[in-house]
């Protein structure tokens, strides 16, 4: 059974929500995880509640497979990051998973949660320390949600009052993704909370 749970909004600068998965299957299984581009960070959840082995999936363009080996039924807790927000929390943007407790940026602070409670307070917390987006590329993160094509983009940058390239090269340095990289993470993530809702 697959959750999406959206977060409050003061949080969704940096985090779309989190995801839950459960299991009672006790042998080996591939989850799949959908292809949207972003990162997710993932926890275990033990039978008592509390949630270990940080770890993140990269961000792929195809349905990611991770070899799950429960002892018993499997419960398994996800943090999905805006891509405007993997640079800033992950301090990097990253083909591949990341290691969380080897991380020196603010993701350290997810490693150290023991229980889902403590994650809402650790994210609350990051939503007072974390630098917002600068307004140009919050607007246009909001904005290319909505976008459906390259000209769509161009308009939007135009509508902006700026150059094209102004846009896209401010975007890409404080994200570490293109414009257009950007609008399909967007459009994937907005399918994926609408399959889950019906």
């Amino acid at each position: 059974m697959y959750r999406f749970h959206p977060l409050p909004a003061r949080l969704s600068p940096w985090f779309s929500g989190l995801t839950e998965y459960h299991s009672e299957q006790t042998d080996s299984f591939e989850l799949l995880l959908s292809a949207d581009y972003t990162h997710e960070i993932l926890w275990d959840i033990e039978p008592d509640g509390k949630i270990t082995n940080p770890r993140s999936t990269p961000p792929t363009s195809k349905p990611f497979k991770m070899l799950i080996q429960p002892t018993g039924p499997t419960h398994i807790l996800g943090l999905r990051l805006n891509p405007v927000a993997t640079k800033i929390i992950l301090g990097q943007t990253s083909p591949e998973s990341i290691p969380i407790r080897e991380l020196q940026s603010p993701a350290q602070l997810l490693a150290k949660v023991s229980t889902k409670v403590e994650l809402i307070l650790a994210l609350h917390h990051l939503s007072e320390i974390l630098p917002f987006p600068t307004p140009l590329v919050a607007t246009t993160g909001l904005l290319l949600s909505k976008i459906h094509s390259e000209r769509s983009l161009h308009d939007l940058t135009q509508s902006l009052g700026y150059s094209h390239s102004q846009v896209y090269r401010r975007f890409m340095q404080e994200t570490g993704v293109t414009l257009s990289h950007f609008a399909r993470i967007k459009r994937l993530q907005n399918a994926k909370e609408l399959a889950t809702l019906h």
